[in-house]
């Protein structure tokens, strides 16, 4: 992105490989000397999921750090794929917790309803995995939302569109605000998912 200050100076946005987002105020290079491309971004209307582990803390406590690696590895990689199967993408991992987007690179008419479907099969499936692994219940909450977004036109290094703004931080906020086992949903998805969701 380019602009000019007050005084007319040029200023151009600059993303960096761990996501930092600098701001140079000269022609030329970054001030930081890491190899970094610019910025171009766009706003999107999407759905966001956040999903994670409700009892993360005490199964942390309960077993071993490479056991509760295990565990984690199996719901991060359990969560990928449902995602991924309803055509969603993930957008990155945050602790004990999944951020996916639906509607990046291109939005569908269904985002929401999709969103939505995955989860419910996150919550169903990570419960059936505790089981399996051993490790007995695995409780989730999931927050989803929608709405627009600011994302990069192209994924950057990590692979990743870096989204942001309002709908994100709502996401995030419902996933805090659920029951274990929960899916809640702001008032926009459930407008979007109704008809197709029961």
């Amino acid at each position: 992105m380019r602009g000019a200050d007050g005084g007319g100076r040029v200023l151009r946005e600059w993303i960096v490989s761990d996501g930092i987002v600098e701001t140079e105020r000269r022609q030329g290079w970054p001030r930081r000397s890491r190899v970094t491309t610019p910025v171009e971004t766009e706003r999107k209307v999407v759905t966001v999921v956040f999903a994670d582990i409700a009892a993360s803390t005490e199964l942390s406590g309960r077993l071993d750090p490479e056991r509760f690696r295990e565990v984690m590895s199996a719901f991060f990689d359990a969560s990928s794929e449902l995602i991924e199967s309803l055509r969603g993408r993930v957008e990155k991992y945050i602790g004990d917790a999944v951020m996916a987007v639906f509607g990046l690179p291109h939005t569908h008419e269904d985002d929401a309803v999709r969103a939505v479907r995955a989860g419910l099969a996150i919550r169903d499936r990570t419960a059936r995995l505790g089981e399996e692994l051993g490790v007995g219940p695995l409780p989730v909450r999931v927050g989803i939302a929608s709405g627009p977004v600011a994302a990069l036109t192209e994924p950057g290094p990590t692979d990743q569109f870096f989204v942001s703004g309002a709908t994100v931080n709502l996401a995030a906020r419902l996933q805090q605000a659920a029951d274990r086992g929960e899916v809640l949903v702001s008032e926009t998805t459930r407008q979007l998912a109704r008809d197709a969701v029961g």
